[in-house]
């Protein structure tokens, strides 16, 4: 009997720990975030359903939830009152983020090739979804308004230049815009 249960603990000691191992990552700093973001607001969860085969163009997208958000704020992006992001949630195994209903955060997700806002894994969403780290959000936010200025300026200061359109144009598209 006690080599079960030895065996036992070895077992679930296992177990706890391959789920621990599994979400674990190093989170990208804000500034990454905003500029790998298509959109970036705050708001908080109001609605969540489970997506089947049916809701996607492959059918391979079953373990996905597609989530309703409230925008109260949008920060990158254009945003209507709520947007819909659809990502696979933490379960013990893969690294998904963690939405609580009604719960204000800030949320970062980007266009999908399908057309849907997707939400990457925890490890993309910054420290509780950037819930400790806000004053650096909205420094990084300003960082790149300041690039985006730049590249504006440079445009209005050389109407018809074929250069600074480009490189705005780049940067637009560097950034998920």
């Amino acid at each position: 009997s006690r080599y079960f249960l030895g065996l036992a603990l070895m077992i679930a000691g296992l177990l706890v720990t391959s789920a621990a191992w599994a979400c674990s990552c190093s989170v990208p700093d804000p500034d990454t975030i905003v500029v790998n973001s298509s959109i970036l607001f705050e708001g908080a969860m109001v609605n969540t359903r489970h997506l089947t085969p049916s809701d996607c163009d492959d059918g391979f997208c079953a373990q996905y939830v597609e989530s309703t958000f409230r925008v109260d704020q949008a920060f990158k992006g254009t945003l209507g009152r709520t947007v819909a992001l659809r990502y696979v949630p933490q379960d013990g195994v893969n690294c998904g983020p963690v939405f609580r209903m009604q719960q204000t955060l800030i949320v970062a997700a980007y266009l999908s090739t399908d057309g849907s806002y997707q939400v990457g894994s925890i490890c993309s969403q910054g420290s509780g979804t950037f819930g400790h780290d806000r004053n650096r959000v909205f420094e990084a936010l300003a960082r790149f308004q300041q690039r985006l200025d730049v590249y504006q300026a440079a445009v209005d200061a050389a109407p018809g230049a074929p250069a600074p359109v480009i490189n705005k144009a780049r940067f637009l598209a560097d950034t998920r815009n």
